[in-house]
Parts: structure tokens; sequence; C-alpha cells
């Protein structure tokens, strides 16, 4: 202290100041004493921190001071990942929810198929404007609805007719099951989310998949069967389609494929969820280890 004293004695120039400046000089070594001390504490603070966090021992952990007091970068990364957990289990199950409901729709309405006939141009064939479901075929004419029965007798029909029968038959079961195959899957993706388990989030991701699967099954059958039926019908007739006939597929057949791309995407956040599930159990036992 005798030599910062002195030092601090000094003015500018070089020459020891004048005898004028004693209350300055003491309040310039108080003042240099002060934030000595203040420095020694925080150091002190901060290594028996150190010492005391187990945590902080790792070379992997990274510790820092937070407004909130001591912690480490792998409790600020544990914390996020449970709200990711939350946010990508919400997710999931709105997607669930939402394939439910399509396919629901697209399974109970009647714009699988759509045959618009222009009134004005149709003079030649007797064909009528009409939109058909997987059980009911509604005509406009007359305003009608015909059901579509899975039962026909098929004793006397062509090799084409029972086979597009059996093509309809697969779809009005494939689709029905997917359909129930969610309601147990928005059921077991429930109990799997609850307990957190990357066994049964794993298992639930694939159910997913295979309800997935029976879906896109019965989108593809119904475009095939359709094709097949038109070109019977063309064959029947021995010509093509007037040019005042339009066919097209409807909006039940997007509702349809909508459901099946939510099925993937909710199969896919369902890994996700066991994903940081993993990682969320192998985060506390990694901590479990380092504090015994």
């Amino acid at each position: 202290m005798a030599s910062t004293a002195a030092w601090g004695a000094l003015p500018a120039g070089g020459s020891r100041s004048s005898p004028n400046r004693p209350h300055a000089l003491t309040l310039d070594c108080s003042f240099l004493q002060w934030l000595r001390a203040r420095v020694r504490v925080r150091l002190e603070t901060l290594r028996s921190l150190w010492t005391r966090s187990p945590a902080c021992r790792g070379s992997s952990a990274v510790c820092r001071i937070t407004s909130k007091g001591f912690s480490t970068q792998a409790e600020v990364l544990h914390l996020l990942s449970e709200m990711n957990f939350g946010a990508v289990v919400v997710a999931a199950g709105l997607s669930g929810l939402l394939s439910f409901a399509f396919l629901a729709v697209a399974i109970g309405s009647e714009y699988w198929y759509i045959i618009d006939v222009d009134k004005a141009s149709n003079s030649t064939w007797q064909f009528r404007s009409s939109h058909s479901g997987l059980w009911r075929t509604y005509e406009e004419k007359n305003g009608s609805y015909h059901d579509i029965s899975i039962y026909m007798n098929m004793t006397e029909a062509t090799e084409q007719d029972k086979h597009l029968s059996n093509l309809h038959r697969a779809i009005v079961i494939l689709l029905p099951v997917s359909l129930v195959l969610l309601v147990f899957g928005g059921i077991f993706g429930l109990v799997a989310s609850l307990a957190r388990s990357y066994t049964l989030l794993t298992g639930e991701a694939v159910y997913f998949l295979v309800c997935s699967f029976f879906t896109l099954s019965g989108v593809c059958i119904y475009v095939s069967y359709s094709e097949q039926a038109l070109d019977l019908l063309q064959w029947e007739m021995g010509t093509e389609l007037p040019a005042h006939v339009h066919v097209s597929f409807g909006w039940s057949l997007v509702m349809a494929c909508l459901s099946y791309g939510l099925e993937l995407a909710t199969s896919l956040l369902l890994l996700l969820a066991a994903r940081l599930a993993y990682c969320q159990r192998h985060h506390e036992s990694t901590v479990a280890l380092s504090m015994a």
C-alpha cells in the first residue's frame, strides 16, 4: 500500500503533488481498498458455489449466474425439453383428432364421385347428374337416394361386376376399420403421453402408421374402383362419354386424403415425443448419478 500511495501521490507530469491534496489521496486509497474487497468477496462466492454444485464439476456442464440464482445449462435444457414435449404431445393430439373428424365426414358424405351433365346438351344419352358416396347415390333429376348394397345377389352377374363388387366391399371395410382404430389410438396415445414412456409412444406412432395404411389402401382402391367402373360403362356403350358429361372426384375423397396426411403427421409427432421422453429419462438418470 505504500507503493500505491506513493504512485497515487505523483501528478501526471511526474513531480510530487502539492501538500494541499491530502484529502484527495485518502479518498483514492479508500476506493481502491473497497474495490479490492468487493472483488475478493465475489470470487469467494463463486468459488464456494462452484464447489457445492456437483453438476458443475463435469466437463460438459456450463455454469452461469442468473437473476434467480445459480443454475446450469443442463437444467435449462431439461426445462426446455419438458416444454417441447408438452407442445409436441398437444400437436399430435390435435392432428389425430382432426384426422378422425375428416375421415368420419368423408365416410358419411355422398360426394366421393360426381357426375355433372349439361342439361342443354343432354339429348342423345339420358345421363343424370348425380353424386355418390360409399353407401348411396343421389340423383338430382328426381331428388332421390339409391342405396348401394354390398350383399347383392351376384349369381347372374358378369366377372367385371363381381370384381367391382369385391372392390366396393374392400373399401367399405378398410375405411371404417381405420376410423375405429383411430378411436382406440386416441385412448392409447393419451395413456402413453401421461406415462411419458418411450416404448409406449413409439408403439403408438407405429399404430397410427398402420391406421394411415388402412386409410391409404381404402382411398387407392376407391380410385381404382371408380376408374374401372367408368371403363366398364364406356365398354358397354361402345363409345366414350359425351362431351356434355363430366365426371370428377368430390370433396369427400379430399377429406379422406387429408385424414391420411394427418395420420402420418401424428405418427411423426409421436416419434418425436418418444425421442424427447427418452432424452428426459437419460438426463434424469445422469443427474441422479452425478448427485450420488
